[in-house]
């Protein structure tokens, strides 16, 4: 009897073991790397209606070929030609007695700085008075004595004497006045009852006061710089390249430069002339840009960082702000329109490269199919949206 029953167990045992086996058998092997596929492709992939699209403010756009720079980098400040900057000085000494001034003053040519004292300015309009009475008189006897030696009645002796005299004084005379002019005094209006003891410094170029170096009653010589006159109407940018670099520089080369510390603004300049000499020092070469606009508000002095640009190589790019960085991973949406209007936005990783201005490089164009267009604005939009 026992043994009866040890054989019906020992059959529905194996029964249900031939059925789970079996079953086994007839269902389908699942690869789990095809399970992660499926999955990270379907989290890359977001749908968004055609109102999504359009409320989001999204645009859409091809990669294209842009021509990226090679450059290379220098240090400068900016400048102006020498013709636009002025030092002045006064020809004479003399003590401060009027100047009302203050940086940054726009003076036109010819306009009064300040003006200067001196009795020795009174001293210089005197002497030059009596070499003028001084002149008529020799003249007068040196027409005489040419004269007379002409017709054989006075001696040579006495007219090449009267000659030296004259044409020496004549020589003082010239000079007197030239001194005269360059402390500002007109000798054509020097008379005696009309001498002055004070002489104007008018400025010798257009421009804005950069530099005020004297006060009033402050005695000056000829050696003192009192004024500093900056014409900032043409400015340029004088560049410090290493001597590793130089070769590759060229003139009409261009030049993108900034001013750090003062925002993301960029200037453009274009290489004029470029220096012939290194300087022992730094082993760097002068390079000289001028701007191409001339309308800005840069101030000489200020220290810039440029990148000049020595040659181009074209590579596929979009637009900079289409690409997504997230933990040194870079990415962009790509998207093909549905038939009903909406759009699939897939999101692929690239291969960054250069970036210059609003453009980015990628280095793997391949994975954008034929047809696919790039979410060129809205790429940080879309990623609220949710994915699949």
């Amino acid at each position: 009897m026992n043994r009866i029953i040890f054989l019906i167990v020992y059959a529905l045992l194996a029964g249900t073991l031939f059925s789970a086996c079996k079953s086994s058998q007839n269902q389908p092997e699942t690869d789990p790397a095809s399970v992660e596929e499926e999955t990270t492709q379907s989290s890359t992939r977001i749908n968004i209606t055609q109102a999504q699209f359009t409320a989001a403010g999204m645009t859409l756009g091809d990669v294209t070929t842009y021509d990226f720079p090679q450059t290379v980098q220098a240090n400068g400040y900016i400048d102006v030609p020498p013709g636009n900057l002025a030092r002045v000085s006064a020809f004479m000494e003399g003590y401060v007695d009027k100047i009302n001034l203050l940086e940054g003053d726009r003076i036109q040519k010819g306009q009064l700085l300040l003006s200067l004292t001196n009795p020795a300015y009174i001293q210089l309009q005197q002497e030059y008075l009596e070499v003028r009475e001084q002149r008529a008189y020799l003249r007068s006897e040196y027409e005489r004595q040419k004269t007379l030696s002409s017709e054989n009645i006075a001696s040579q002796k006495n007219f090449l004497k009267a000659e030296s005299e004259y044409k020496t004084l004549e020589a003082k005379f010239a000079g007197l006045a030239e001194k005269l002019k360059l402390i500002n005094i007109d000798p054509e209006k020097v008379e005696p009852d009309n001498m002055t003891s004070r002489i104007p410094v008018y400025a010798p170029i257009s421009g804005s006061i950069s530099g005020i170096f004297v006060n009033k009653g402050q005695f000056v010589s000829p050696s003192d710089v009192v004024v500093e006159i900056t014409n900032v109407d043409h400015i340029h940018v004088e560049l410090q390249v290493f001597e590793k670099d130089i070769l590759q520089i060229r003139e009409d080369q261009e030049i993108i430069f900034r001013i750090p510390g003062a925002g993301t603004e960029s200037y453009e300049a274009i290489v004029h002339r470029v220096g012939r000499a290194i300087h022992d020092e730094k082993r760097t070469v002068p390079v000289h840009g001028h701007l191409k606009h001339e309308k800005h508000n840069l101030v000489t002095g200020m220290f810039v960082e440029a990148s000049i640009i020595v040659s181009k190589s074209p590579a596929a790019a979009v637009p900079a702000k289409a690409v997504i960085e997230e933990d040194g991973h870079y990415s962009i949406f790509t998207s093909v329109q549905t038939e009903g209007g909406g759009f699939v936005f897939t999101r692929k990783e690239i291969e960054p490269g250069k970036i210059r201005e609003e453009w980015a490089e990628i280095k793997n164009p391949e994975i954008i199919a034929p047809g696919e267009k790039v979410l060129v604005n809205g790429a940080f939009s879309i990623m609220g949206m949710g994915e699949e």
